[in-house]
């Protein structure tokens, strides 16, 4: 079977590097207006007047208001700890990377973030070889609307701890993860982009939370949001999209929820949702392959369809695999596809066999509303349980043959 052929190649992990560091101790600010004073319990807000950081190779300065901060031409870690240092200890405050539209190329430098608060940030900015453009740790969040680039082999943005990355805007690109949320951080996509062409777009290491709303997600030659752990993605709109042909556009490796409401799921040849231990709950938005599979589920865990009310779900291939469909359930007992709502299609014309489901074990499907259909039902199957699980279709609308054997 074509799907257990690529099980070897679905299963290769991506490569967590190490990066070491001392870290200096954040002080508590020297109140020049730099977004509030460090120490305190107060609620801070993000600073209107940015701090602006110049230059190229290795020297670097940043001013704010026409005054330099620190000492002129600094590595760039040394100016993001002045920074850090004259906004305060925790203060939320804003960053411009290069001025009038240019674009600061920091080489192979890292910037840390690590003193909490709130870093809004804007510009652009290149990095290049080992360097980890953003780094954040202990709390710190950033709010971004700038374009970031890396063009090396590490990642554009990591989350190590509980903070918070909102992308608003912008573009944030990488070859390998381009974003990673090493711990029980969120990330959140309202607007831009976020790409990947080696690596995963979103890398998920443990059990933080990836929000998308808004914006654009892709990968090319991995997956575009790698769940690896017990983290959960939450899909309520925007564009998640994977042109890889063995990779997904939601990977979900281990026992994380994955959770559909809005937006556009989408695959080419690969699937646009492959989900091996955890839950995966669809009640609204596209989840589509061209001729891939739409949902891929490798083991029991649950598969729910729906529609809410307001809402349009479409689940949707032309796959013309004799032995795929658009959704494949592959390798599970149990209860492992409930629907209740929302449309399942196969919408190949091709003269060869298509499914728009494929039962290929023993597992349970429940179908008590919406719609399951192919577009010609001579030698094509809405389902197709061959591998003679238990099958109730009472309330649904069924159009095309079914196999129950």
């Amino acid at each position: 079977m074509k799907i257990k052929s690529k099980l070897w190649l679905i299963a290769l992990f991506s490569i967590i590097a190490v990066v070491s560091f001392s870290l200096t101790t954040c002080n508590e600010g020297t109140s020049r207006g730099g977004g509030g004073g460090g120490g305190g319990s107060t609620t801070t807000t993000v600073t209107v007047i940015p701090y602006i950081i110049t230059g190229s190779g290795t020297t670097f300065t940043a001013t704010k208001s026409g005054v330099t901060i620190g000492t002129a031409n600094q590595a760039i870690d040394n100016v993001i700890y002045a920074i850090a240092d004259d906004a305060g200890d925790g203060a939320s405050y804003a960053i411009q990377f290069g001025s009038g539209g240019s674009e600061l190329d920091i080489g192979d430098s890292t910037m840390f973030f690590y003193c909490g608060g709130t870093i809004t940030l804007s510009g652009k900015i290149t990095i290049s070889d080992w360097g980890n453009a953003i780094y954040l740790d202990f709390g710190t969040s950033i709010i971004s609307t700038a374009d970031i680039k890396h063009t090396g082999l590490r990642g554009a943005i990591t989350n190590a701890s509980d903070g918070t990355v909102t992308i608003k805007g912008g573009t944030v690109s990488a070859a390998y993860d381009t974003i990673r949320n090493e711990d029980t951080g969120t990330v959140n996509i309202s607007g831009g982009t976020v790409s990947a062409t080696d690596g995963n777009a979103i890398f998920i290491l443990s059990s933080g939370t990836v929000n998308i709303s808004g914006g654009t997600v892709s990968a090319t030659s991995s997956a575009t949001i790698y769940n690896n752990s017990d983290g959960t993605v939450n899909i309520s709109g925007g564009t998640v999209s994977n042109t890889s042909t063995i990779f997904a556009s939601v990977q979900n490796r281990d026992t994380g929820p994955v959770n559909i409401s809005g937006g556009t799921v989408s695959a080419t040849t690969g699937s646009a949702v492959e989900n091996w231990f955890g839950p995966v709950n669809i009640s609204g938005g596209t989840v589509s392959a061209t001729t891939g599979i739409a949902i891929l589920n490798i083991s029991n865990s649950k598969i729910t369809i729906s529609q809410a009310s307001g809402k349009t779900t479409l689940i949707t291939s032309a796959n013309t695999t004799t032995d795929e469909g658009t959704i494949v359930l592959w390798g599970g007992s149990g209860h492992v596809l409930q629907m209740s709502g929302g449309t399942v299609r196969n919408t190949s014309t091709d003269s060869a066999v298509r499914n728009a489901i494929y039962n290929e074990d023993n597992g349970e499907i429940i179908i008590n509303g919406g719609t399951v259909r192919t577009f010609s039902s001579t030698g094509n199957y809405a389902i197709n349980n061959i591998g003679g699980g238990a099958l109730t279709t009472t309330g649904a609308t069924i159009t095309g043959n079914i196999n129950n054997p």
